[in-house]
């Protein structure tokens, strides 16, 4: 006797990304997706979580997530305070939770400007310039 086991459905994960943006071009291509922010949605795709992502990373088995985790603690562009946030801890917990973000799905992206964060895990990287793309900001990393 053979006992099938129910196989849940893949759900994508978007973390600390508030807009929906990223969330919405995930659902529109069929997926489900889940969104989380300590901050409300701008809009509302699917599924958003408004909270801490520590509450719900151990819930599901997630198949791919999309993170945008803050780089105030970790950035290179901000290396004359990076003495003082060593110091204090605060460049450490900031690349503990990039690190944290980039750990929760089975295949993940996780988007920072140049940080610190390599240090402590060197992840393969692809440079992307949002020039490309028709915006002059910042320069991003997306770690695969």
């Amino acid at each position: 006797m053979t006992l099938l086991a129910a196989t849940p459905p893949p759900v994508d994960l978007v973390l600390c990304e508030f807009s929906g943006a990223v969330a919405a071009h995930i659902a529109a291509s069929g997926r489900a997706v889940l969104a989380c922010d300590l901050s409300p949605p701008e809009q509302v795709p699917g599924l958003y979580y408004q909270g801490d992502v520590r509450d719900i990373i151990r819930a599901y088995a997630f198949d791919r997530c999309v993170a945008h985790p803050p780089c105030e603690h970790q950035t290179v562009s901000a290396s004359r305070y990076i003495a003082d946030k060593a110091l204090d801890g605060r460049l450490f917990w900031g690349s503990a939770f990039v690190l944290f973000c980039h750990c929760a799905g089975s295949v993940n992206l996780t988007e920072q400007p140049r940080t610190f964060w390599n240090l402590f895990y060197p992840a393969r990287a692809q440079v992307v310039h949002p020039y490309h793309f028709g915006d002059d900001r910042k320069l991003s990393l997306i770690h695969i």
